[in-house]
């Protein structure tokens, strides 16, 4: 994606800058650094907060703002009036609170949140029902956001979606709604505003803008050195690079600026030609027409963003005729240009595009989940699964004794079953033949020369299988050779398990011992399983080197067996009693018993896990408790009326006050009711065009950069000490009282004495937080949907 078309001003990418780069430090790089020191995955992050912010901001210049907050926030905020004051009245009509609030002086009635919810019924938002089902709302948000902010660039990865989403739910949202809508932070921003001081300018940034978060990005890029990666000039070049750039051009946006590329480059060639006959030269001309009306030109189909000097410098030498075309090999601004859109693509595309399926597909092949066959049952498969099972009945109780009943480590899928079919038990007498074949594993020669992807036949999961050669010289070929050399695939726990069945059965071997087995996250990466190749092929060699072990039957199975080598394996050996004399031990049912619980996950630690104590600490919190979660939601409204009001238009809005809040007699309604067709509408615009102008004032760049430092504080900074009661009551006391004393005095001339308990109303209504919650809430979905129509909520 081109990113050179988002400007914004210094100021504004310093603060964004400053609160990501926090984000990052405090809430991934934690934790990330005990991982790894590799800063790619950090870099990534980097990206995506870039590309986040981009597409939002991308998004919020086609909403008109004036016209969303006359048009959608205040019908809601009015919806939201209308429900507190039928609760309220709903309230006062209950006698025995009424009584109560009598004797205690409390003006706050202690059935409230109650009578609202019955009012309400299913129009309570479901966030509300506990702080759980809050968590969960945004997080499931977070999840359908993502993805259409991020155009689907991390579905793909598991790991990368879930960081994500965590850090979006626990790190911004939740912490900013808890803020936003606790009373006396609200308090405190409304007598920011109706204070008698005057409102605190900001002045713009008299800086030039800068690119949308560039040094953020660009800061922290250190680019390593890797065979794998190629720059812009050699995928120019190759054919076999250039398609796959191309396409990944094609997907994620920037296929002009290749396009003008190329162009550049073949018009130079073009013009470099010494002697240009006129022909020539009327021709040059007309190609740098097109290649200015298609890419430079304002308003061009494919038009890329260049610096005004070089649209106007190109555009003057074209303009003076196909004589002065030379003019653009001797002066400087088609090669501004070009430099310039080069520079994007090996700065910006080139290193996205090494990571991309596109790239690693062509040099690494495939994704093995892409190569992974369907798993069918053959109908054979399922007739010999039948006849078997008489065998397998009779020999259950067994199977549970040695076996277990648990899956088994390192098999491909915990549902799924691995060990060996015990009905082959059938086929001993051919087994104890083969057991009685002559064999020296000293004069046995291994390797291990690789590592190839496989499938597991059962289950379809793609893994990695070690690549074991064998070749034996301890007796002469029966088939032309073919039995004297193989190969036998093992995975990376078989190893370990057959370390384990030797230490039993022969004790530690002190020189043929394998590397210490990787446990954070499985040690499974193709980087780990081929540092681990050199050290097995030593493991087995120094093993075949035995004398004790040169007839070891466990030995011999792993090398020849196509069957998975676990603890399976040792249920194999019950086709011969002979064939278990020849190892050291004799105590089988002990080692049976050791070996089945070492391949056992240990059992969980008592305890509670991390998520589960942050979940009850916020349940704990001391303003909003647990939601209504004592009280519980009502599925229908029991309590009217029916029909909740639904206010277009700012005139229609102050009638409305005028009814159920202020409660104007009647003469006043009366006039108002008839001037309505008369000024509604010149009034409407009128707000609206004082309303847009405001706006403009107020929203520079130097008020955005503090609201955004605003935000990092709050999220970031410790949070500050508890007010007592007195200083959060006398606060209250003191927003209101700024509040009655902003209104203009012709309201209160009109009002009387209803101006102090119409006024005490409205702000009432934001000092309950819950419903703070569900008017917070309810704009947050009204304001998605305005900016997201694609997103179903």
């Amino acid at each position: 994606m081109e990113f050179d078309h988002i400007l914004i001003p210094a100021d504004v990418d310093e603060s964004l800058e400053r609160l990501y780069e926090r984000v990052i430090t405090e809430h991934i790089n934690s934790w990330y650094s005990d991982l790894s020191h590799d800063e790619e995955f950090l870099q990534e992050m980097r990206h995506l907060f870039r590309e986040t912010t981009t597409e939002i901001l991308t998004r919020l210049t086609r909403i008109d703002i004036t016209e969303t907050i006359l048009n959608d926030i205040i019908p809601v905020a009015l919806q939201h009036l209308d429900g507190y004051l039928w609760a309220i009245k709903h309230c006062s009509m209950c006698e025995v609170d009424l009584l109560l609030r009598q004797q205690t002086g409390d003006t706050k009635s202690s059935c409230l949140h109650s009578t609202w919810l019955a009012f309400m019924g299913k129009d309570v938002h479901p966030a509300l029902a506990s702080r759980e089902a809050e968590n969960d709302y945004i997080e499931n948000l977070s999840e359908k956001l993502l993805p259409i902010i991020l155009k689907n660039k991390i579905t793909k990865s598991r790991l990368a979606s879930s960081i994500t989403t965590a850090i979006l739910t626990s790190t911004v949202l939740q912490p900013l709604f808890d803020l936003l809508c606790e009373p006396r932070n609200l308090n405190k921003l409304l007598l920011l505003w109706f204070g008698p001081e005057p409102v605190r300018k900001f002045d713009a940034c008299p800086d030039p803008p800068v690119r949308l978060l560039l040094r953020f990005v660009h800061a922290h890029s250190q680019p390593k050195p890797s065979a794998l990666h190629v720059d812009l000039s050699a995928i120019l070049k190759d054919t076999s690079l250039l398609y796959p750039f191309l396409q990944y051009l094609k997907k994620n946006g920037g296929v002009n600026l290749l396009q003008f590329c190329l162009a550049v480059e073949d018009f130079n060639k073009k013009m470099m030609v010494v002697d240009l006959k006129e022909e020539d030269l009327v021709t040059l001309h007309k190609d740098a027409k097109q290649l200015y009306d298609t890419y430079i030109k304002l308003g061009a189909n494919n038009f890329i963003k260049f610096d005004d000097d070089i649209i106007k410098d190109v555009g003057n030498i074209i303009n003076q005729g196909h004589k002065s075309i030379q003019k653009l090999r001797t002066t400087p601004p088609l090669f501004r240009a070009y430099e310039q859109v080069y520079n994007n693509l090996e700065d910006n595309l080139c290193p996205q595009f090494h990571t991309s399926d596109e790239y690693l597909g062509l040099v690494l092949g495939p994704r093995l989940s892409e190569c992974r066959p369907a798993v069918k049952l053959k109908d054979e498969e399922n007739n010999s699964k039948k006849s078997s099972t008489t065998v397998k009945g009779r020999l259950s109780k067994m199977k549970t004794e040695v076996m277990g009943s648990g899956p088994m480590e390192g098999s491909p899928e915990p549902d799924m079953d691995q060990a060996f079919d015990l009905s082959e038990l059938e086929d001993s007498e051919d087994t104890a033949n083969k057991g009685n074949e002559v064999r020296d594993l000293s004069a046995w020669r291994v390797n291990i020369p690789r590592l190839e992807p496989r499938n597991d036949p059962h289950s379809g999961k793609a893994c990695f299988v070690f690549i074991i050669q064998v070749q034996r010289i301890d007796m002469a070929s029966q088939t032309d050779g073919d039995d004297l050399e193989w190969s036998v695939n093992r995975q990376y726990h078989e190893f370990y398990s057959l370390q384990s069945a030797l230490v039993q059965y022969h004790g530690v071997f002190e020189d043929a011992k394998l590397p210490p087995r990787s446990k954070l996250f499985g040690g499974k990466g193709l980087d780990v399983l081929q540092s681990k190749q050199e050290p097995f092929q030593d493991y087995l060699v120094k093993l075949l080197q035995k004398p004790n072990l040169k007839k070891s039957d466990l030995l011999y199975t792993f090398l020849t067996s196509k069957q998975e080598f676990n603890e399976a394996s040792s249920t194999n050996m019950f086709k011969g009693v002979p064939k278990l004399t020849k190892e050291k031990g004799q105590f089988l049912q002990s080692f049976i018993n050791t070996y089945v619980a070492s391949t056992l996950s240990p059992p969980p630690k008592p305890g509670r896990m991390d998520w589960e104590e942050e979940m009850e600490s916020l349940k704990k919190h001391p303003v909003y408790k647990d939601n209504f979660s004592d009280h519980g939601l009502f599925k229908t409204a029991a309590l009217g009326p029916t029909q909740t009001c639904s206010i277009v238009g700012l005139y229609d809005s102050i009638l409305y006050l005028g009814v159920r809040l202020f409660k104007l007699s009647e003469p006043w309604l009366k006039l108002l009711t008839g001037l309505r067709w008369i000024i509604a509408d010149s009034l409407n615009h009128l707000v609206h065009y004082m309303l847009s102008s405001k706006l403009d004032d107020m929203i520079n760049s130097g008020r955005v950069a503090h609201i955004v430092s605003v935000i990092e504080e709050s999220i970031f900074d410790p949070p500050a000490p508890q007010m007592e009661l007195a200083e959060i009551q006398q606060q209250t006391e003191n927003t209101l009282q700024a509040f009655r004393t902003y209104l203009p005095q012709a309201l209160r001339s009109v009002l009387g004495d209803k101006f102090n308990p119409s006024t005490k109303t409205l702000f009432n209504v934001l000092q309950e937080p819950l419903l703070n919650k569900q008017l917070a809430y309810t704009l947050l979905e009204t304001l998605l949907v305005k900016i997201f129509p694609e997103l179903r909520i």
